[in-house]
């Protein structure tokens, strides 16, 4: 016999199932920092630390491992050169990344026997424990997206909401949102490979039919979740909005519970007797600029659909990005946005009253039409996996304090550069919830924090430079703000905004491709700052006023490369396909020379003795195998093309520096290093030294060592390639 709660907060609390399993609660014993082998000293953490902005958090049943997903879901995040995200498995107790398996969204089935990953158009189906390569099973269908998906209790069965392209798309793969026809809810049989039923969702509910934008765009598919038992399963879907709880066995339609409001969140009781879900409206249709106005939780009883509880949400936590219910129900997790930042809490559902609240950083700004599984509980209820800002942090739920991984860390470094006389190195730190970019300076010796440099920057730092007698340190964020401090000080003393013509051009494009230029003279008196059209000086010996400037055009391309040679006042800008040499005379900037390539530059740098200028230059098209990679080489003396190699194996590479006259290293878009002869290209040495695509890889001064950079910073005390 079934036993209905007797109070409505009741049936929200005991109807709340878990996400998740345990984790040891308390303080776990600290792991040394993951450095690959040959690497002395690591500036930021390592562990727990997800390739992308991370958007879920999954505990695995039996404990031992916790996944992170990608902030990547529907069409939108699908043409990244064929990526369409990354998931991470982290040995739990030590932080250590373990596996990573293509795809944006992760699941456990209850019994701990299978792990399912939701790529763009296929889900796949792994043996758990141990994950191997290939998975048990795979469900691919072809041109038409997958939304989002839940695994059955058992793992053998998979419901997901999938969007049906018009069928004018047969020949192309182009697919504007406009010829999407809609959504369909199927469900598959992974033990027999074959699929159980198919269905159209019902046509009534709320849309929002005066806003183009919504009228296309596909990613209307908010949550769906199994009973305990796997015979049901419940649909929220947006435009229309539409609450279904459909039999898990045929898609027959049981219940449509809501035709109105948009929900996130769906979970039933242990028993199976309740449905609950988390819910939020908006106040006008274009949610990118909008506030919410409703924001609660609701209860429906399963056999009769009819809705037996609601409650508002508190003021503090009203504009929640995630919610995640205690195994008990008696708590929820709500991480939200708030006037004072980024805000995780505990509500007490009974009480109704905040047991804790604390700022927590990574919690996004933007109000996300898809609040993402960021949170998840322990099966204990004594601690709680939160996926924010890049990391997975684990939190004692009874207090909320953090209690595993580095003490603190660093949000994505995105540039360094180091003192002439290679005693330290400063770097960009990107902004993290309420924390501006900015940046820091550290020793290389010990790798400690000697000065951090105020105020901030509205975007991330791409430029960095240090007087030739370490006096100065400038920097550039992506929006043209630059920024001049004594360096051993930190001391302000000239802030610069330059208009960037093209900054609508730029607001568009990917951030690892957004540069801006800085160099300071081989004398020390000019600072160039190469913008996205045009390069100007800035006077150091006359307050750092304006001086001169010039038009370097613009390629339709970003900026690959801003530097002055070594030994000579010749400044080298290279975009997209040219190279343009700028002359700086008696204060006066001309254009010297100027080279246009067949393909597009992808790095850039000049030997030690500021005589070769070498390019890496490839199709626009990583892909276009026709045209692989090439390294091209020119005498920076008279501009005559010196060497015109293809490199001898398909090369994907995004970074160049020379270690000494007749040594290149290159950062590959996988993260490898390669140490190459910079006659022939020939790869001496390999190494993987980042997860990450976009490298930057630095000779420190005075000294036989180097520093890449990634998300985080590895110091090496070689450059010369040993044996491969």
């Amino acid at each position: 016999m079934r036993v209905r709660p007797t109070a409505a907060w009741r049936i929200l609390c005991i109807g709340c199932l878990g996400l998740g399993a345990s984790v040891t609660p308390g303080v776990a014993q600290e792991a040394p920092p993951q450095r690959p082998d040959g690497a002395t000293l690591q500036i930021g953490a390592s562990r727990f630390r997800h390739r992308h902005e991370s958007g879920q958090a999954a505990i695995s049943p039996d404990h031992s491992v916790v996944a992170s997903a990608s902030l990547r879901f529907g069409p939108a995040a699908s043409r990244d050169d064929g990526r369409t995200g990354v998931v991470e498995f982290w040995n739990a107790a030590t932080g250590e990344r373990i596996a990573q398996r293509p795809g944006r969204k992760v699941a456990f089935s209850s019994d701990n026997r299978s792990v399912a990953i939701l790529d763009l158009d296929a889900i796949r189906i792994y043996d758990w424990p141990g994950l191997p390569e290939s998975p048990r099973a795979e469900w691919s269908r072809q041109r038409q997206d997958l939304l989002d998906f839940a695994l059955s209790p058992d793992g053998e069965t998979v419901v997901a909401v999938i969007c049906v392209p018009g069928d004018d798309l047969a020949d192309t793969d182009d697919r504007p949102a406009s010829t999407w026809k809609g959504r369909r809810i199927v469900a598959w049989d992974a033990r027999r490979q074959q699929l159980l039923w198919e269905a159209e969702p019902p046509l009534g509910g709320r849309q929002i039919s005066d806003h183009q934008y919504w009228v296309s765009e596909p990613d209307k598919a908010r949550a769906l979740a199994f009973n305990s038992h796997g015979s049901q399963v419940a649909v929220a879907l947006s435009q229309p909005d539409l609450l279904l709880l459909l039999d898990a066995a045929d898609g027959r339609l049981v219940h449509q519970l809501s035709d109105e409001g948009w929900r996130f969140a769906l979970w039933f009781s242990p028993d199976g007797s309740t449905l609950s879900s988390a819910r939020r409206d908006l106040n006008r249709p274009n949610f990118r600029h909008s506030a919410f106005v409703r924001a609660g939780l609701e209860s429906w009883d399963v056999a009769d659909g009819r809705q037996i509880a609601q409650q508002e949400i508190p003021e503090v936590l009203f504009n929640w990005r995630a919610i995640a219910h205690s195994p008990d129900g008696r708590r929820l997790a709500i991480a939200a946005r708030h006037d004072s930042g980024g805000v995780l809490g505990l509500l007490n559902v009974e009480t109704q009253e905040l047991e804790w609240r604390q700022p927590m950083p990574g919690i996004p700004r933007e109000d996300l039409a898809w609040p993402l599984p960021l949170l998840s509980w322990s099966t204990d209820g004594r601690s709680i996996a939160a996926s924010l800002g890049g990391f997975v942090r684990w939190l004692d739920a009874d207090h909320g304090r953090e209690t595993r991984g580095e003490s603190e860390r660093l949000p994505d470094l995105t540039r360094m550069t180091a003192s002439p006389d290679g005693r330290w190195l400063a770097v960009g730190v990107a902004a993290a919830g309420d924390v501006q970019a900015h940046v820091r300076r550290f020793d290389l010796i010990r790798g400690v924090e000697l000065s951090r440099y105020e105020p901030g920057f509205p975007e991330n730092v791409l430029a960095l430079a240090v007087s030739p007698d370490s006096k100065w340190l400038a920097a550039c964020d992506s929006t043209g703000r630059v920024r001049v401090w004594e360096a051993e000080t930190a001391r302000p003393v000239r802030e610069f905004d330059f208009e960037n013509d093209l900054q609508s051009y730029l607001s568009g494009v990917s951030r690892p491709t957004r540069r801006q230029a800085l160099a300071f003279s081989p004398d020390g008196r000019w600072l160039a700052v190469c913008s996205a059209a045009r390069m100007f000086l800035l006077d150091s010996q006359n307050g750092w006023h304006e001086g001169p400037d010039v038009d370097i055009g613009y390629d339709h391309g970003a900026l690959n490369a801003g530097l002055f040679l070594p030994t000579r006042s010749l400044f080298v800008a290279a975009r997209h396909r040219r190279v343009r040499a700028i002359a700086l005379v008696n204060g006066r900037l001309r254009l010297e020379h100027e080279i246009e390539l067949e393909n597009v530059i992808r790095a850039a740098a000049v030997s030690p003795d500021g005589t070769t200028l070498a390019l890496i230059v490839n199709p626009r098209n990583f892909a276009d195998v026709d045209s692989p990679t090439r390294l091209v080489t020119f005498n920076t003396r008279d501009w005559t093309r010196l060497d015109d190699i293809e490199l001898p194996e398909s090369a994907r590479i995004n970074e160049l520096t020379y270690l000494s006259d007749t040594l290149l290293a290159c950062g590959e878009n996988d993260g490898r290093i390669t140490w190459r002869d910079a006659s022939t290209g020939r790869i001496l040495r390999t190494r993987q030294a980042h997860a990450d695509s976009n490298l930057q890889i630095l000779r420190l001064p005075e000294s036989q060592r180097m520093a890449t950079l990634g998300r985080t910073l590895l110091l090496w005390n070689e450059i010369e390639p040993r044996s491969p």
